[in-house]
């Protein structure tokens, strides 16, 4: 059965964009919170039976009821989504029905039977279908097999959660039932402040340990002392040692006026450092306002529009007209990039301030018709121009303050295009402390404008170039970026995304492009004298002659023409550097098709190989009679070489010129051959043409760990016995069974135990320090040097720890042991088939005060063999995969899944593992890459996995050459 995964998408009701953001967390919690999630959750799990679906039955109401647009509601669809994504998160599980169809197979471990499935047609259909499932799984499935159901009460609620979820995701991107957890972490985002320290923090690069990116200016830790690069080694008394940052976020928030204890350790010092710190108020995305120096122009930041941004924007408007004096403000740039919504009042309440007359914004249903609107009041700022900054992740609640502020003619739009999310959540929180995020509505900015999955057009558009410095001798280019924004993600990208308004999307009165760096990204940029759109903005308000829109594009054309020059003149000469002329002239006509001869040299006998930096030449040769200036090229519809770029600039007549781009697939990647698209593209950066080929991938064998560990006394009165206040090593023994090396090896002990245990070292690399060349390096610590372990070879490491305290109770002190290759792993499953849970291999170390240390013997993960599989590229859309998985232990679990449709499951289970379990699954491939992927588990909860990819193309003898 199919089903579409889509990221989870939280954290506020007009927005409910969850973008790939740099993650940057103001440490804190709600006020007066007691540190859990599950407040409440007693209420709906004593005497949980997954057959009345409580949650099932009222999300289904609020569907009915409230979605924007019934016309999408499709229940049967829901029916199929819910049992797949049952199929997908529960191993043992397997339904098998045709679309539509009156029957449906269902395997729950060993249990077989058949349900005749009637007309889905309402709700109410769908109710009584989902409850004779829902029975058959609280009768048959055993919890021990509900995978991820840690933390909660009762492991087959999970079961329901997924039922909903797997609904919900044929509706649009952003309805979606929050866990409790997320629940609660999104009514922490979205009331704006919190009792805690008023610092962000990240892992270091390494991943190990927590570093503290920086205090807040006046916080409570930067008052303690508390500075940026501090590397956190405890939390209250736990070390952080392979903490995860949500686990840390949970530690350091807490009611205000209570103390947290934490341990840092600072460059140049060996020995931590203790703070204990009084959690106080403070505020994740706060909005943050100044003048600009020697301007009276002000800048107010808004990250978020959570339930404080009004009136903390108010304070901010007022300390800067007090600041500029009786003559006002001169202008204002409001900074609304990477900004992803939020509160839909708080929007409104924005762009209130600064408009006079006029809709801000008017919500309709699916039909389109009008269910609100909301107006400007007669009490506006006005008399100063305004621009606003926003960027392709300023979305919902931003987009409607962009929106309202250049339809009504109040302010300039700077930068890019902006993400398109025209919708509207509601939000209904159920007795678990669950919610339903659902969209209810779709809004309109002024004039009934639908931005719906195309967003508020900038007026004056910003395209930022990189082109890095001519490298050191010996040292590899870095890659220029011309085209790179084009790829960012935006809502039309979304699986299942409502459909797209039907306005057209304006031209920009400008364009501009203009030289950037890394550091300019607008995700990044913390100083504005060095932000290249900020002193752009600046310079664009101090040249207008009024301040309304009109009239500050009006004079506009003066700083854009001035700037398009130096940028221009920046370009050439950045481009020269590199040994490319980027001189400007008349572009082609794309009319007279692609005037190109062109060659493509991809690695070594057209062929890439995993984990290996191959150069990618693409030679051209103009065939035309006239010059082609700036000419570039852009790869496009490549999973493996997308968005990489080639640059030729001038070329004359019969001139031919070549352009290399380094190129590494990730050395998990599966063997692949599949066409892909060259565009190119001339002087004015439009398509001219394109190329069309294929790219093949060489798999690269992988490791494949088995392992052992045995925990002894490190410090201590050698009695033999595990006892407080002694130091216990574990150690580990790695071999690679595997065919391939190593490329990025890890081990790493994670502490559930609290600070009844203190991890001293708590990571190990297995492997040999090796020189590119294979030979033992002369100095471990050296850049070149990389730590492999080959085929065949083992290695020994030590973990230590501290036994500090009794744990509550007499339980065991448990430790997760996780093991893998960061880099080699099958890519194919993990990341093509979104098989997260089969990265790494986990298991649970329990060591016992008052006893001997644990040891374990030799752990081995199941051995996957695929003895028949389709060829990388076929012509016939059936296909068989057939092989057999072996595990001494036993084999629990095999499953092999076409993309997300699971095809075949066979197993013991968790108390009846096979040692030997073969599988067989014939498939109906679809147009273009399909991906089989194989997955096993064994008794020991270990797990093994094993990707297909092949492409299937009905169109034989696919041209090498298209206009």
């Amino acid at each position: 059965m199919r089903r579409v995964f889509r990221p989870l998408a939280v954290f506020s009701i007009a927005s409910g964009v969850s973008l790939a953001v740099a993650l940057q967390l103001m440490v804190g919690g709600a006020r007066g919170h007691d540190g859990g999630g599950g407040v409440g959750a007693a209420s709906f799990f004593p005497g949980y039976e997954l057959a009345r679906l409580d949650l099932v039955d009222p999300t289904l109401y609020h569907v009915s009821e409230s979605y924007v647009d019934p016309n999408r509601l499709d229940w049967d669809a829901m029916f199929t989504a819910a049992l797949d994504a049952i199929e997908h998160d529960v191993p043992v599980c397997l339904f098998t029905r045709e679309p539509g169809g009156k029957l449906l197979s269902v395997e729950i471990g060993e249990f077989r039977t058949v349900l005749e499935v009637g007309p889905i047609r309402r709700r109410q259909d769908l109710q009584g279908e989902l409850r004779k499932v829902a029975q058959l799984l609280s009768e048959h499935l055993d919890p021990i097999n509900v995978p991820g159901s840690d933390g909660l009460p009762h492991p087959l609620a999970k079961v329901e959660y997924t039922l909903i979820n797997g609904m919900l995701s044929t509706l649009d991107p952003h309805s979606v039932l929050l866990l409790p957890e997320d629940a609660h972490e999104m009514d922490v985002e979205n009331q704006g402040e919190f009792g805690g320290l008023g610092i962000t923090i990240s892992m270091d690069p390494d991943r190990s340990h927590l570093v503290v990116d920086r205090p807040t200016v006046g916080g409570p830790a930067e008052r303690a002392g508390l500075k940026a690069d501090d590397r956190i080694v405890r939390i209250d008394g736990e070390s952080t040692i392979n903490m995860t940052l949500d686990d840390a976020v949970r530690r350091l928030r807490g009611p205000v006026g209570a103390d947290v204890v934490i341990e840092v350790v600072r460059t140049g010092k060996t020995e931590p450092t203790r703070y204990t710190i009084e959690r106080e108020l403070v505020s994740i995305n706060p909005v943050e306002g100044s003048l600009l120096p020697d301007s009276d122009i002000g800048i107010i930041k808004i990250a978020g529009f959570h339930e404080k941004v009004k009136p903390t924007m108010d304070e901010h408007l007022e300390s800067l007209r007090a600041q500029v004096g009786p003559e006002g403000l001169g202008g204002l740039i409001l900074d609304l990039r990477g900004n992803p919504g939020g509160f839909l009042n708080q929007a409104v309440k924005v762009a209130d301030t600064f408009l006079s007359s006029g809709d801000i914004v008017t919500t309709v249903n699916g039909d389109g018709q009008q269910t609100d609107i909301d107006r400007a009041d007669r009490n506006a700022l006005e008399g100063f121009p305004i621009v606003v900054l926003v960027d392709a992740s300023s979305a919902s609640a931003s987009e409607i303050v962009a929106g309202a502020l250049r339809f009504q003619e109040r302010a300039v739009i700077l930068g890019e295009r902006t993400f398109g999310k025209g919708s509207v959540q509601n939000l209904h929180p159920f007795s678990d402390n669950s919610k339903l995020k659902l969209t209810i509505s779709k809004y309109l900015t002024p004039g009934d404008r639908s931005i719906q999955a195309i967003g508020i057009p900038a007026d004056i558009e910003l395209v930022a170039s990189v082109v890095p410095p001519r490298p050191e001798p010996g040292a590899d280019p870095a890659p220029i970026r011309l085209f790179h924004r084009e790829r960012v993600r935006r809502e039309a990208d979304l699986d299942h995304s409502l459909e797209q308004g039907t306005d057209r999307l304006d031209d920009p009165a400008f364009r501009l492009r203009y030289l950037a760096s890394i550091k300019d990204d607008p995700a990044v940029t913390e100083a504005y004298a060095n932000d290249f759109q900020v002193t752009l903005a600046r310079e664009v308000i101090e040249a207008s002659r009024g301040w309304r829109r009109a009239d500050v594009l009006a004079t506009a054309h003066t700083v854009i023409d001035r700037r398009r020059q130096a940028a221009d003149g920046a370009l050439v000469e950045a481009f020269a550097a590199r040994g490319i002329d980027w001189t400007n002239g008349p572009g082609a006509d794309p009319a007279d098709g692609l005037p190109l001869e062109v060659k493509v040299d991809v690695g070594q006998n057209d062929v890439l190989t995993a984990g290996k930096e191959q150069p990618v030449r693409v030679t051209v040769t103009n065939t035309s009679r006239r010059t082609l200036y700036r000419l570039a090229a852009v790869v496009v519809e490549s999973d493996v070489i997308e968005g990489h770029e080639f640059f030729f600039g001038k070329l004359l007549p019969g001139q031919t010129r070549s352009f290399d781009h380094l190129v590494q697939v990730q050395a998990g990647w599966p063997a692949e051959e599949a066409p892909y698209t060259i565009d190119f593209r001339d002087a004015g950066d439009r398509s001219i043409g394109h190329l069309q080929t294929t790219l093949a991938v060489e798999q690269r064998a992988l490791p494949r760990f088995a392992w052992s560990w045995e925990a002894r006394e490190a410090k201590g009165d050698d009695d033999g016995i595990v006892e407080v206040g002694e130091f216990v090593a574990i150690d580990l023994t790695v071999t690679n069974v595997g065919a391939g090396p190593t490329v990025d090896p890890f081990a790493r002990l994670r502490n559930k135990a609290g600070s009844t245990i203190d991890l001293v070292v708590g990571t190990l690399t297995p492997g040999v320090p090796r020189l590119a060349n294979g030979k033992p390096c002369p100095d471990p610590q050296s850049e070149d040097c990389n730590v492999v372990l080959n085929p065949g070879e083992t290695y020994t490491g030590s973990f230590e720890l501290e036994v500090r305290g009794l744990p509550p109770k007499d339980r065991p002190l448990e430790l997760e042991l996780s093991l893998g290759d960061a880099e080699a792993y099958d890519h194919g499953s993990v990341v093509r088939g979104g098989f997260y849970d089969w990265f790494s291999q986990k298991e649970t170390l329990a060591v016992v005060v008052g006893r001997e240390p644990p040891r374990a013997e030799l752990r081995t993960p199941p051995t996957v063999e695929i003895t028949r599989a389709p060829e990388l590229r076929v012509e016939r859309a059936q296909a068989t995969l057939s092989g057999v998985v072996t595990d001494e232990a036993g084999v629990t679990h095999v499953m092999v899944f076409h993309g997300d449709d699971k095809v075949f499951f066979e197993g013991g289970g968790e108390r009846n593992g096979l040692r030997s379990v073969p599988f067989t699954a014939d498939v109906s491939l679809d147009p273009g890459i399909n991906v089989l992927t194989v997955l096993a588990t064994d008794r020991d909860g270990f797990v093994s996995s094993e990707s297909v990819l092949t492409w299937l193309d009905a169109e034989t003898g696919m041209a090498h050459y298209v206009e």
